[in-house]
């Protein structure tokens, strides 16, 4: 009997341990990946440099970097989505975010073509549309990248006061 209830007790662990491992379904991370893709560097800030205020139903600045770590797979991101924001702008020289193997494209910041020289460098800009009362600096809230192979990747990003805060590095007197 006793060998039995020990037998019983050792199954129903094992069945706890695979069934708490099934809960855990999506990725969310401030750095979030799949196989071969992965959105790293994310933050929100204030579309007004000076104002270094997020105000609710203002725009605000999306900042990532979309890697694609596929050596042969081109990966393209099609759309960005979050509850925080009431829509989400996406400006770029081109509609489609094609990810060539082993590069990224990044938000915040220029795209360099490194393939040409002297090909231009196209910016791409992500502006998060009427905030929500939920997104305020110190917080995080979820963005989701939407890729053509990876699917949804889900990020936990950081919402910063000010997009660049300068130091006063001066001595005192």
């Amino acid at each position: 009997m006793r060998d039995h209830h020990a037998r019983l007790t050792v199954s129903t662990l094992a069945a706890c341990g695979v069934a708490l491992t099934g809960c855990s379904t999506g990725e969310t991370a401030s750095n979030a990946a799949s196989i071969d893709t992965s959105v790293e560097n994310t933050s929100i800030a204030p579309a007004y440099d000076s104002s270094c205020v997020l105000q609710i139903d203002a725009p605000a600045h999306l900042s990532f970097t979309a890697i694609n770590n596929s050596s042969t797979t081109i990966e393209t991101l099609r759309r960005i989505s979050t509850e925080a924001a009431h829509g989400v702008s996406i400006t770029a020289a081109t509609r489609t975010f094609r990810i060539e193997p082993r590069t990224s494209i990044a938000a915040g910041q220029p795209i360099q073509n490194l393939a040409a020289p002297g090909a231009p460098e196209n910016t791409l800009t992500v502006d998060l549309r009427g905030l929500k009362d939920m997104v305020y600096p110190g917080t995080s809230v979820p963005v989701t990248f939407h890729f053509d192979h990876a699917g949804p990747i889900t990020v936990d990003v950081a919402v910063n006061a000010c997009p660049h805060t300068v130091a006063d590095i001066s001595p005192r007197t």
